[in-house]
């Protein structure tokens, strides 16, 4: 699915600063926050998908920038931080 026209430039990260800014959250919960904040069907197993591939392009961009760190994985799913919050909060 392409998502081109339906983000704004930055958005995606812009977005998930802010889910991540309550505490370590995996691709998952951010992709199902980003799909209530845009108010989509939640229903959607496609959507989703398309969402956590943006998410996980975008974050690993910004990991390579030193804004946010992987803090391990649940599941299948790799769960995000930011890079200031501290390791107390990050998963092992």
């Amino acid at each position: 699915m392409n998502l081109d026209r339906l983000f704004r430039r930055r958005e995606i990260g812009d977005l998930c600063h802010q889910a991540l800014a309550d505490g370590p959250k995996s691709t998952r919960d951010l992709a199902a926050a980003i799909i209530a904040y845009k108010g989509w069907d939640a229903g959607d197993r496609h959507l989703k998908t398309s969402v956590a591939l943006r998410i996980v392009h975008t974050l690993r961009m910004q990991e390579r920038r030193g804004k946010v760190v992987r803090a391990g994985k649940r599941g299948n799913a790799i769960v995000w931080a930011l890079r200031n919050q501290g390791s107390a909060q990050l998963l092992t």
